[in-house]
């Protein structure tokens, strides 16, 4: 390794270990809670017909604009998000602790892409913060990547993606594998309401991102980019299927809980 890769490693993990960093990847795991509160809200709206703002990130970040002393929780959730989005960054460049070496490919690759996930994040409050209209829509931005050379593998590719990261987040959820992610309270383990918020939650948002998957993929298969589409189209979606209701309002509810797991998740989160 040479001596700058050293240098980075090095500064990137005395960030990572520095209490100031910790507490603001912290702040960001409270905006992740707010965050999927309102996505949840929005949805059971949605179930029940509601032709409001647009039920994905985007349109929650809208919603909490529009509360009392909204301008100032949106930039304190573009701080918190942006704070998340760095302490990822400097586990992707330093490594994860307690990986193992075999495994530390994967958990730096991880670890950049929730980088960049917060990161956009951050960059979505800001810009609903400053009244910015923001980019294109899902569907012009699929559209500008189908027609690339081997566009509409590459939108199949990226909604098998999503698929694969919905179906991790739903056996992760199942099985439970996200109390690896916290530190044992002052009794021994994480409280069993913290565990079931986890569970629920984590299928739910599982089964959203992988409806969200699916429209990719129906839109590189048929060449229909009106088919692919953000959140909000994958709860549309839901909402379509027999006893749809239902099954949105379960949604809605299980990525509020995921919402309220994440606000626990700030407190005991392994950092």
């Amino acid at each position: 390794m040479s001596d700058p890769a050293r240098a980075a490693r090095r500064s990137s993990r005395s960030a990572n270990d520095s209490t100031a960093l910790q507490a603001l990847a912290r702040a960001g795991y409270v905006a992740s809670g707010v965050l999927h509160l309102l996505l949840g809200w929005l949805a059971v709206r949605l179930a029940f017909g509601s032709s409001g703002g647009n039920a994905d990130q985007q349109g929650a970040l809208r919603e909490l604009a529009d509360a009392p002393g909204g301008a100032l929780l949106l930039w304190l959730t573009a701080v918190g998000f942006a704070g998340l989005a760095v302490w990822q960054l400097t586990e992707a460049v330093a490594g994860v602790p307690g990986t193992d070496k075999a495994k530390q490919v994967g958990a730096r690759a991880k670890a950049a892409a929730k980088a960049v996930l917060y990161g956009v994040l951050a960059g979505t409050a800001v810009r609903v913060a400053t009244g910015s209209s923001g980019g294109g829509s899902e569907e012009g931005l699929t559209a500008d990547l189908m027609r690339a050379p081997a566009g509409r593998w590459l939108v199949a590719v990226v909604g098998l993606v999503i698929v694969g990261v919905g179906v991790f987040h739903v056996v992760k959820g199942w099985q439970k594998s996200f109390r690896d992610d916290l530190r044992a309270t002052g009794g021994g383990a994480v409280g069993q309401a913290v565990v079931r918020l986890g569970q629920v939650g984590y299928v739910a948002k599982g089964i959203a991102l992988g409806v969200l998957g699916g429209l990719f993929v129906a839109a590189a298969v048929t060449a229909d980019p009106e088919k692919a589409g953000g959140l909000d189209d994958a709860l549309r979606t839901i909402r379509e299927q027999p006893f749809g209701v239902v099954l949105l309002v379960a949604t809605g509810l299980g990525i509020a809980a995921y919402g309220v797991y994440s606000f626990a998740r700030a407190r005991y989160a392994r950092l």
